[in-house]
């Protein structure tokens, strides 16, 4: 079972920040499924690589950008723990598994 709750709230600059890097890694796990629509496999096989390198570059940028802005704001928080942002409000929760 999963819980949650509500840890504290981003300043407009760290919304924005952590907001641009999530817009980036779903577009590239978007992508991901497209490549042998209209390609030759060599380019795929390119093209794949390419994002799947983009892709762990994001979510380690994520991770990172996480945990300074935890460390900034004095927020604790499990080695399991997942992140979420709610971009509306920026409300910050923390989902652990139990």
């Amino acid at each position: 079972m999963e819980n949650g709750f509500i840890i504290g709230k981003l300043t407009e600059g760290e919304s924005e920040v952590i907001q641009k890097i999530y817009q980036r890694k779903m577009a590239l796990l978007e992508l991901l499924p497209t490549l042998k629509l209209s390609l030759e496999q060599k380019s795929v096989d390119y093209l794949y690589e390419k994002i799947v390198n983009d892709l762990l570059d994001t979510n380690q940028k994520m991770q990172k950008w996480w945990e300074d802005v935890a460390s900034e704001h004095k927020w604790s928080y499990g080695e399991k723990d997942q992140w979420s942002v709610n971009f509306n409000t920026k409300e910050v929760m923390i989902h652990s598994q139990i």
